[in-house]
């Protein structure tokens, strides 16, 4: 459920109280090897080996819930897979350090660093702002940022700030997960690829030049799920679309997509425009249905 900004008040407070309880952006557990054991591919046997593990290697436990027996764990050397459970001793749940408040962004998730597998730098730094762990402060808000103020026409590539954030009421017409992306080591698990979610000043508008776009990131869709919400992009299609939703996150400018927005691209019409505008909200940080479906009542 989208619920938790209508249970905490309305989004603005809803920062200010998301602060207090955030402890991290993502949990988990130390693990210490207590057997030899091999670190494998998959939750079973059959699974190619990894590495090989001795006694006191240190893990990074990924998930409580055990698959077949096995762990997802993570190794000191950054190697990712599963190990039998019963050749660790789980030490404590902690936080992940590279996540934690005021840590540098450049945290690791799954095995994936915040720049991804990206091999130019402007990719890997556009990764980087995909992959922001923290929650925007209210400062970080612009209040100039509407969903109408996107959609204007003209060149807007200097329009908005990618170091702030907004906070915006908008018509979901589509929400569905992404492929694999550089943003995500390549990644082909919807639970791990980003949710991509469509949006547009009115209720009655389906052309694809007034859209805008909105992401979840899985590092995000994580801690909520912590949270006890569910944005799994299969929850957020079936929850999001046809409704007016508050969405708040850090504005990002994705020039990968320059010449599919009609604001950027040097042909602003045709069948290869497939938004208004390459600003994002990306990563969103909080969700918040309009109550009766209004946009007046968020």
């Amino acid at each position: 459920m989208v619920t938790h900004l209508t249970r905490r008040t309305a989004v603005w407070l809803g920062v200010q109280v998301l602060l207090v309880i955030l402890p991290a952006a993502i949990h988990g557990q130390n693990a210490v090897v207590t057997r030899n054991v091999n670190l494998r591919a998959g939750p079973s046997t059959s699974n190619a080996i990894v590495e090989r593990l001795e006694p006191e290697n240190e893990l990074w436990v990924l998930s409580p819930t055990r698959v077949a027996g096995y762990y997802e764990a993570r190794a000191a050397s950054g190697n990712q897979g599963w190990v039998y459970h019963t050749f660790i001793r789980i030490t404590g749940e902690i936080t992940d350090p590279a996540t934690a408040p005021g840590a540098p962004v450049a945290g690791v998730y799954r095995g994936c660093p915040s720049e991804g597998n990206a091999t130019q730098e402007r990719y890997r730094e556009g990764n980087r702002l995909k992959n922001r762990a923290t929650l925007p402060a209210s400062a970080d808000i612009d209040p100039n940022v509407t969903i109408n103020a996107m959609v204007q026409t003209g060149d807007d590539e200097n329009r908005w700030d990618n170091r702030r954030a907004a906070s915006i009421v908008a018509y979901v017409v589509r929400a569905g997960s992404t492929g694999a992306e550089s943003v995500n080591c390549g990644e082909t698990q919807t639970l791990y690829t980003d949710t991509h979610i469509e949006v547009v000043a009115t209720s009655g508008t389906t052309a694809f030049s007034r859209r805008v776009i909105v992401e979840v990131t899985p590092r995000w869709r994580d801690y909520m799920a912590s949270q006890g919400e569910d944005w799994t992009s299969a929850t957020l299609s079936q929850s999001l679309t046809g409704r007016w939703v508050r969405i708040s996150g850090w504005l990002f400018f994705d020039f990968h997509h320059r010449g599919e927005a009609r604001n950027t691209a040097s042909t602003p019409t045709g069948s290869h425009i497939r938004r208004a505008t390459v600003w994002e909200l990306h990563p969103v940080t909080s969700l918040q249905l309009c109550p009766n479906n209004s946009p007046t009542t968020c």
